[in-house]
């Protein structure tokens, strides 16, 4: 893909930043930087190459889910400015 004038005027536009005349053909220039570099890579033979789906091998480590005791109820509900049924009470918040 060539990127032109026009093209750097349509993508600042959709970006909505304002590139200043003397600083179009340095991005101009860096757009085309980028874009070779990323043609260059197009040309990788990755035709045996393995999926990676997580280059440093990590798996998530989780513990057994066993049971244990908890607070009580009643000494947590104790300080509660407000509760009932075993629950607090708070302020609506979405109306």
């Amino acid at each position: 893909m060539v990127i032109d004038k026009k093209v750097l005027d349509y993508m600042s536009h959709l970006s909505k930043l304002k590139i200043d005349d003397e600083k179009q053909e340095e991005m101009l220039e860096s757009l085309e930087k980028i874009l070779g570099y990323i043609s260059s890579l197009e040309e990788c033979d990755t035709e045996n190459t393995e999926i990676t789906y997580n280059v440093l091998g990590l798996e998530n480590v989780m513990r057994d889910d066993t049971i244990t005791p908890s607070f009580d109820r009643e000494d947590i509900l104790k300080n509660a400015p407000s509760k009932e049924a075993g629950c607090f009470i708070v302020p609506k918040v979405l109306s």
